[in-house]
């Protein structure tokens, strides 16, 4: 084994970590051994450190099990992992080498000559993988790029390319042993090279890259570090909850890690920016057919019982086209289960300071004040209204920029109102706001409503 290679050994056992690091001295040459004792803190080594090998201990404080590999693995795709356990279990070296480890070494039970032959095999057979991969496909891959830690600028440093799953067919096997072929699942390997930043959020960023195996630009959502279970369990909703909603105005998710998720590249502009554009109230007809768009693809939401708690004008894209796209679903709320018992989003909570979330300048009254039992799909016609408002005058109807008064504002719908901001906004079109922003929900009516009025000024 070339004293060259530096492996990182994630181990929570002191004992165990001890007698692996003597059979890496052993094993024919003194390797760099760096050290982990949780998967947070592997995590944290492969992104700050390129690596030959990890040896891998699947049972840890923070994690246990299969779930160790495939968060290791999502960082650190092309970095070979040998699995450490303690138990001699078939099935699972099995699992773990489908899901891309290239060995499974049972504790107490391997010498230093088969620790060395492990790390030789794991390393080559890597290897060969990598260049297979290269020639089957039509981009070209610089497999010491892989491993490129430079910063991107200005979001998150040091992020390696993101991996999904093994390319496999597995076709299961039926009570009598016989394959049926109509009953296969597939899966697929992707890569994606990230290329730099598109924004930042308060929870996550979002990364242009580029998708190898079918040659497009996509772009990748990241939640930032130092995040907890709570915001994972809604970052992960946000992306489950987009994909069930296919819709022409809502964007596609087409692949979903632990901590992001791979969705269509969409280039266009705000509704914010084209209305700081705007030269003057003759485009105010344009405005609303968008504004339609965005009724049709919340409505669409409400039919599945979501609703979308932070419709705003930064959260709406116009794209190159055409296209309008309603964004960012993190805060995202089911109002009730699906047919199959499951919640597509994340239920009401019933704190009501889980309830109190959003963008301040927009706020419904029932989100300003938690109530939880208001929250519905008069949340989203207000958020509609309180765009509307947007686009008749150019400003929130509230003031952001003290949190304390805007909240006691917007728990008593408290604004100026748009005809005093623009005393040629068509009458019609305030009165239709002024009706979407009333303090009760049941009186704001539907977005179908809503999109009626629209239209009928149009």
């Amino acid at each position: 084994m070339t004293d060259a290679l530096t492996i990182l050994l994630v181990e929570d056992n002191p004992a165990d970590a001890a007698i692996v690091a003597a059979q890496l001295l052993m094993a024919g040459g003194p390797p760099v051994v760096r050290t982990a004792i949780s998967l947070s803190e592997a995590i944290a080594k492969v992104g700050a450190q390129r690596f030959d090998l990890i040896l891998l201990d699947l049972s840890l404080p923070d994690s246990d099990g299969i779930d160790t590999l495939l968060s290791l693995h999502t960082r650190a795709p092309l970095t070979p992992v040998i699995v450490l356990s303690g138990r001699e279990d078939p099935e699972l070296w099995v699992d773990t080498v489908r899901l891309g480890a290239q060995d499974f070494l049972v504790k107490g039970r391997f010498t230093p000559p088969l620790l060395e032959r492990s790390i030789q095999f794991a390393i080559t057979r890597h290897r060969l993988m990598l260049q297979a991969r290269q020639r089957g496909s039509t981009a070209t891959i610089d497999i010491d790029d892989e491993h490129s830690t430079e910063p991107l600028e200005p979001l998150r440093p040091g992020l390696p390319r993101l991996p999904l799953t093994e390319s496999t067919f597995e076709p299961p096997t039926t009570a009598t042993g016989r394959i049926t072929a109509g009953d296969r699942t597939a899966t697929t390997t992707s890569f994606f090279t990230l290329a730099g930043g598109l924004g930042s959020g308060g929870m996550s960023d979002v990364l242009l890259a580029h998708q190898i195996n079918l040659d497009r630009d996509v772009a990748v959502k990241v939640l930032k570090p130092g995040h907890d279970r709570a915001q994972l369990a809604r970052f992960q909703a946000e992306a489950r909850v987009t994909a069930a909603l296919e819709h022409p105005s809502i964007v596609p998710v087409y692949d979903l890690g632990e901590t992001f998720f791979v969705m269509r590249r969409v280039q266009g502009t705000t509704l914010s920016k084209l209305i700081n554009y705007r030269s003057g109230d003759d485009e105010l007809g344009y405005f609303v057919e968008v504004l339609l768009k965005v009724c049709e693809a919340i409505a669409f939401a409400h039919s599945h019982g979501v609703i979308h708690r932070d419709i705003k004008p930064e959260n709406i894209m116009v794209g190159d086209f055409g296209q309008v796209l309603v964004l960012d679903w993190g805060l995202a709320l089911s109002l009730r289960p699906g047919p199959n018992g499951r919640f597509l989003a994340l239920p009401i909570p019933e704190d009501g300071r889980e309830v109190c979330a959003g963008t301040l300048g927009f706020l419904p009254p029932e989100i300003a004040t938690g109530r939880a039992d208001k929250v519905g799909i008069g949340t989203d016609v207000f958020l509609l209204g309180a765009t509307l408002y947007c686009v008749l005058t150019g400003e929130s109807p509230y003031d952001g920029s003290n949190q304390y008064a805007c909240l006691h504002a917007s728990a008593a719908t408290r604004y100026m109102p748009a005809i005093e901001r623009n005393a040629s906004a068509p009458a019609g079109l305030i009165d239709l706001q002024r009706r979407a922003m009333l303090i009760e929900p049941e009186q704001r009516g539907t977005v179908g409503d809503f999109a009626r009025d629209l239209r009928a000024w149009l």
